[in-house]
């Protein structure tokens, strides 16, 4: 039985190639998009589309580039009768693929263009006019209204425009801070029907703000020996105080390693001492050393590791501490004692 143990220059190669590793905060992100995906398909297979759209919603915002999400999503839409959302969303899809190639994509450009002109029907629209005039009939902008539909908020641009909804009940809503009366209309719309939308609310208050007061210039100041203002004091760099923490930081971590490394070299030592005495040349060792074996080979690599750590660790904080310069809050503190004083730095 052969013992075994990793060179120190293949630890250190491998740290440095840990160091060129990229940050795994995407690849948490595209697991955590495929696992909600999942869930959504398991329930979308048990027919509960109102609950998996919320996963596959998600799972796209995760991971923008797991189409399956916004496919799955687009056909949960469609199966609850969502039509305006399920086509906004096969749209989505069509835009994506321009940036996706995929051949694993192949043919879903034309499913979201069939399935784009298939709902297109199925939809109705709403165009929303909103006049606001004065008490006396005179017009008012419309920016002293909010208009919402459905509860959502149509920006002002929207108005005159049709705009695409499921066939149900919407409610339209106009309130201000200063109208007479908030308005309120409920509209049926069915499938393929488009309808229009007029609205006039009465502003009781103007809207427009008064001009402010003109401000009468400042006294001018008359400089003296008594009003001179002081200068203020520039602005303490802590830049340097942080990288003397992060320096003590590493000198810790790095110290507590090279601890580590020679525990870590104790215990190989003697694994190996162990071996070397039982086991006679050329005849191979006692299968009962192979714990000894095995401890040997961790305390091996735990030396390796520790120990590089460590004066990486040493080192980094030594540069740091070399070129953080003097801190913003270091000063010299001297303590009187019996028989003179002594004088320390505090940092």
């Amino acid at each position: 039985m052969a013992t075994r143990f990793t060179p120190p220059a293949v630890v250190v190669l491998a740290l440095l190639g840990c160091t060129l590793v990229p940050s795994t905060g995407w690849a948490d992100a595209a697991a955590d998009a495929k696992d909600l995906f999942a869930r959504g398909r398991e329930l979308r297979t048990r027919g509960d589309c109102a609950t998996a759209v919320g996963l596959f919603r998600k799972a796209y915002e995760l991971y923008p580039d797991g189409l399956g999400s916004l496919r799955n999503l687009a056909e949960c839409e469609e199966s609850l009768g969502h039509f305006a959302s399920a086509r906004r969303t096969w749209l989505d899809l069509k835009r994506a693929l321009l940036t996706l190639p995929d051949r694993k994509y192949e043919g879903w450009d034309q499913d979201a263009t069939d399935a784009a002109a298939r709902l297109a029907p199925k939809l109705a629209s709403v165009t929303l006019e909103v006049s606001v005039v004065g008490p006396g009939g005179e017009p008012r902008p419309n920016a002293a209204v909010d208009v919402t539909l459905d509860g959502e908020k149509l920006a002002p641009s929207l108005m005159g425009t049709a705009l695409d909804r499921d066939p149900g009940v919407h409610v339209v809503r106009v309130t201000g801070e200063h109208l007479r009366d908030a308005a309120e209309r409920t509209v049926q719309l069915g499938a393929g029907e488009a309808k229009h939308v007029a609205l006039r609310v009465v502003v009781v208050e103007a809207v427009e703000p008064p001009n402010p007061a003109p401000v009468p210039p400042p006294l001018p100041v008359h400089e003296t020996a008594e009003s001179t203002p002081a200068r203020e004091a520039p602005p303490a760099d802590h830049s340097s105080d942080a990288r003397r923490t992060v320096a003590w930081v590493a000198l810790g971590v790095g110290g507590a390693s090279l601890i580590g490394a020679g525990i870590s070299l104790g215990v190989r030592q003697s694994a190996l001492g162990t071996i070397n005495a039982q086991c006679p040349p050329y005849t191979g060792c006692n299968p009962s050393l192979r714990p000894t074996d095995s401890t040997g080979k961790t305390a091996s690599t735990l030396f390796d590791v520790l120990g590089v750590a460590g004066l990486v660790g040493v080192g980094g904080g030594v540069v740091l501490l070399l070129t953080a310069g003097p801190s913003s809050q270091a000063r010299l503190v001297v303590t009187p004692t019996l028989g003179g004083a002594s004088a320390a730095w505090r940092f």
